[in-house]
């Protein structure tokens, strides 16, 4: 039986070299919550604020609310404004009190079930490895899954580079979409745009959303990994990039940039998918199958209302 493609040694060790500096291992790119995995770290426990909390559940006293409002004006007393009213704003204050408290129960349930267990693993991380793995595939955020694939008509164009490794993922079975869908496998989309991020156009109609060379997704494992081709141009803009990828890595993307003169060498060109192609079935292993529904894209919202509360 042949070694499977990236083996967990390897990733320890810091074997798997996919860039063209071999002194920078694969795994240095991964979310933070995987590289701290890669060590035996487990995830970070967190309990909501009370802000967090309120920022999450709005919506849905609100709209519990406006129905018990809508109700007394309907069946007790139709013709009293202020009576609804009243019932609205009392309906607000002690939902949001039922809600926080029960909330706040769960969560520090949750949190000191968690803290002991997580602290178990880190004691013991080899015990443990795959455990604190799977816990930090979890902890992926659900985001940008709902992007879009730009067409000829939004200026994207496919370079030489780029059609082959493309044509390289293909081979190893990970075929290219232009949607994002359940499909119980990685693919790929070419110039994926991340609507998510909802950052509006310029003054020439042009998106200011990062827009991504390759995508492979796997949305029911929560996996995301953005292969990049640098051409010349990025040696000028290094700050830029730096930047751009931390935004991504934060949101859960594993990002790999190969330049031109990576891929002028025709065995590095032939390997890089097949490394790349390990990791994202490495890492899928320890993701339970999540279905990409109307829960994901919550999830995603609530990982938009966290990261604003953390930057105020």
């Amino acid at each position: 039986m042949t070694a499977p493609l990236t083996r967990l040694k390897d990733i320890y060790r810091l074997d798997v070299f996919l860039r063209p500096n071999s002194k920078a291992p694969a795994y240095l790119d991964c979310p933070k919550v995987i590289r701290d995995a890669v060590h035996g770290k487990a995830p970070r426990v967190k309990l909501f604020s009370l802000k967090g909390l309120i920022a999450y559940s709005w919506p849905l006293l609100l709209g519990f609310s406006l129905f018990l409002a809508m109700i007394y004006t309907r069946v007790i007393n139709s013709d009293s404004v202020q009576g609804s009213v009243i019932v609205f704003l009392l309906s607000v204050v002690l939902t949001s009190v039922a809600m926080i408290f029960g909330l706040t129960i769960e969560q520090n349930r949750v949190y000191a079930q968690q803290k002991e267990l997580f602290a178990a693993f880190e004691a013991n991380p080899d015990l443990y490895r795959d455990e604190i793995l799977k816990a930090a595939v979890s902890k992926l955020p659900s985001v940008d899954f709902y992007g879009k694939h730009a067409t000829n008509l939004d200026n994207s164009k496919i370079g030489r580079y780029e059609a082959e490794i493309i044509e390289g993922f293909r081979q190893l079975g990970i075929r290219q979409e232009v949607t994002v869908a359940n499909r119980g496998r990685p693919f790929l989309i070419h110039q994926y745009q991340l609507k998510e991020l909802g950052w509006g156009k310029w003054e020439n109609g042009d998106s200011k959303n990062y827009t991504l060379d390759i995508a492979i997704l796997w949305p029911e494992r929560r996996i995301k990994y953005n292969v990049e081709i640098d051409d010349p141009s990025h040696a000028h803009r290094l700050q830029k990039d730096i930047r751009r990828d931390e935004i991504l890595t934060e949101r859960g993307w594993f990002i790999r940039r190969l330049n031109h003169n990576f891929l002028a060498n025709e065995e590095k060109k032939a390997n890089a998918p097949k490394e790349i192609t390990g990791i994202v079935y490495f890492f899928a292993k320890y993701a339970d199958d999540e279905s990409l529904d109307w829960i994901a894209w919550l999830q995603a919202k609530m990982f938009n209302v966290r990261l604003k509360i953390e930057n105020q």
